[in-house]
């Protein structure tokens, strides 16, 4: 990524200014990214998580990595990009958990949210926290918890870095957050997710490594610009899972038996859970309520055989698709690349869970 001074965290934040204080900072240990890969929608989450027993976040700057791509092409105000979810403890009520989710809006400089009972425009946001009111494009996230009761934007700023080279960054994607002797409640952040849709070009493969740069607030309740730390997550393409039409291979007055063989195309370092899901409809074999076969662990060739009992009444018809599993993997500040921003340490890295699909196919089991 690049090693100039175009590598600035942006941020918003209210409409207070955010003051900066050079007091070293005590406990911001537990930052973590997780990065997703494109699900079939083309969204893409960038998950932020902390420990509440840290200090709380100010500011996070995800910085998106070439050769991803931001669309930015222009959209109305109000065009939706994706979604957000803000997970917080509330210190006004005993560190209650409180959960805030709502869309993400395209705005403009002039476009008004409304925070604690306080309105402002992003341009003012902008200004207050990266110093210029000009930004390459202005979202809120509007906020709301599940009974109605609390609403809460959330102004997103998103800046177009110059050309790029294979080890730079596109653009920066950056939220500032309340102290939470500001926010209402007392709103502390323990998770932070962005899900955005269509907005990332996504690369054909890669060994892509996105990083975040996360700045705290001191004891003080001051932005503690000498605490920042990065975190890193790391996303490999391709990821693939084929699965060829199944053969019956065996029927009998009582059953059929059907084979099933494809590949997993993942990273073998990420050694998958492979399963095969089977389900009444097509939606329902890939929904959670399908009844699931497990085939093997890690990437390659598989072969499943998979026995139906026939109907004496009806022939039946089924439907089958195969899922990889991987989880989150922490890997630490071991798994740190440390030359991303110079004089930032790296604390965290990890390599995001995910779910790669195949597609759907069907049998049709005789009657008996």
């Amino acid at each position: 990524m690049r090693k100039t001074t175009r590598m600035v965290v942006l941020g918003i934040v209210s409409a207070c200014a955010l003051t900066i204080s050079s007091t070293a900072f005590a406990a911001f240990t537990s930052p973590r990214l997780f990065a997703s890969q494109p699900d079939q929608k083309n969204r893409i989450d960038l998950l932020y998580t902390q420990s509440t027993a840290d200090d709380n976040v100010a500011k996070v700057a995800h910085y998106v990595p070439v050769p991803y791509r931001l669309n930015l092409s222009a959209k109305p105000s109000g065009t939706q990009v994706g979604s957000a979810v803000l997970r917080t403890n509330l210190a006004s009520r005993s560190n209650q958990n409180f959960v805030l989710s709502g869309v993400i809006e395209v705005g403009t400089a002039a476009t008004t949210f409304t925070r604690g009972g306080t309105s402002s425009t992003l341009g003012a946001a902008a200004l207050a926290c990266t110093g210029s009111a000009t930004q390459t494009a202005y979202w809120v996230a509007r906020l709301r918890d599940a009974g109605g009761d609390v609403t809460y934007d959330l102004p997103i700023f998103v800046n177009r870095l110059a050309a790029a080279t294979a080890f730079e960054a596109d653009a920066t994607i950056t939220t500032c957050f309340q102290n939470p002797a500001a926010a209402p409640l007392g709103m502390k952040v323990r998770e932070f997710n962005l899900g955005l849709i269509r907005v990332l070009t996504t690369p054909a493969k890669g060994d892509i490594r996105w990083s975040t740069l996360a700045t705290p607030y001191s004891a003080a309740g001051a932005v503690n610009n000498a605490g920042t730390v990065e975190v890193q997550s790391i996303v490999q393409y391709p990821r693939a899972v084929s699965l060829r039409a199944p053969v019956r291979v065996k029927l009998t007055s009582g059953f059929a038996t059907f084979k099933f063989d494809g590949s997993v195309t993942v990273p073998v370092v990420d050694n998958p859970r492979v399963s095969l899901f089977r389900g009444a409809t097509k939606v329902q074999a890939g929904s959670r309520s399908a009844s699931a076969y497990t085939i093997k662990r890690g990437a390659g060739n598989f072969t499943k055989l998979h026995t139906i009992k026939r109907n004496r009444t009806t022939a039946q018809t089924f439907y089958f698709q195969v899922r990889a599993f991987v989880p989150n993997q922490i890997q630490g500040k071991a798994g740190c690349v440390t030359n991303f921003h110079p004089n930032v340490e790296c604390i965290n890295a990890t390599r995001a869970g995910y779910m790669v699909r195949s597609r759907t196919v069907m049998v049709r089991v005789p009657q008996a």
